[in-house]
């Protein structure tokens, strides 16, 4: 998964990392629920057309969420929220879902095999768009070896461990994955399963960090406190955080590169 250069850096790395999860997050609440997806031959994937000012940034044509084949993009334009909501109105056609969570306007389509799913978030430049198109008749037929996926993974946290998502892409030459979990154990545990997890996965430790609140790494300012674990190895990179939110929940972050030809964890 390919982060856009503009939205590496300060509080739109959070937005969009997050915003994926809530994409898939509604995506998955909804397109279970729809027992009319077709049974013929696949369909080509649809393409979802822009307002003409938006700037595209593709982030994976190959990912799989929550046992979801998906194709995912970004955008920005120079509009507002809801001049935009009508622009993919007029153009998306009905039936079309909306729905708000928070600050964020959800858009949501079936076409054919497909669902699109579009999160819409007003910024200090205009509107950042993310989009996911979903192909369900495979995930419908695939749903057992996802489930095994997400079991896999939640085996080897610790006790009581909730997989929240798990996404693996294959793009730019190499397979990524990213999991976030959550359960109610301590940090130093959490890091030490997932340490476990990655190693018996063929990644090796380069150095463990403590996460102190208010501290600032690469520009950005730590707003939790936790343990960040860093493995590298030739054709393998990938990071563990364990942290709590305020909440009291503690959550785990794995994100793992593997380059082309080795599997993804």
């Amino acid at each position: 998964m390919r982060l856009p250069t503009k939205l590496q850096k300060g509080k739109f790395a959070a937005t969009r990392f997050w915003g994926i999860a809530l994409v898939i997050a509604v995506l998955a609440s909804v397109v279970f629920m729809r027992p009319s997806i077709s049974a013929g031959q696949p369909q080509v994937w649809p393409t979802i057309q822009l307002p003409a000012d938006a700037e595209s940034i593709s982030i994976s044509d190959h990912m799989v969420a929550n046992g979801v084949p998906m194709r995912t993009s970004s955008f920005t334009a120079r509009q507002d929220v809801a001049t935009t909501v009508a622009w993919f109105k007029a153009r998306l056609g009905s039936p079309l879902a909306e729905d708000r969570l928070g600050n964020k306007t959800i858009l949501g389509r079936a076409e054919g095999d497909f669902y699109i799913t579009i999160q819409l978030e007003q910024i200090e430049t205009g509107v950042l768009g993310l989009i996911g198109v979903s192909d369900m008749r495979y995930a419908l037929t695939q749903r057992g070896k996802s489930r095994e996926a997400t079991d896999a993974w939640a085996r080897d946290l610790p006790s009581g461990t909730k997989v929240l998502n798990l996404l693996v892409s294959q793009d730019d030459g190499k397979s990524s994955t990213y999991l976030l979990a959550s359960n109610l154990q301590s940090d130093a545990l959490n890091a030490e399963r997932a340490t476990r997890a990655l190693e018996r996965r063929g990644f090796v430790v380069e150095r463990k960090v403590d996460l102190e609140k208010g501290a600032t790494v690469n520009g950005s300012v730590i707003t939790v406190s936790g343990r960040t674990v860093l493995f590298k190895s030739a054709g393998r990179e990938a990071t563990v955080m364990a942290f709590h939110d305020e909440s009291g929940r503690a959550a785990i972050v794995i994100n793992a590169v593997v380059l082309t030809g080795r599997l993804a964890p």
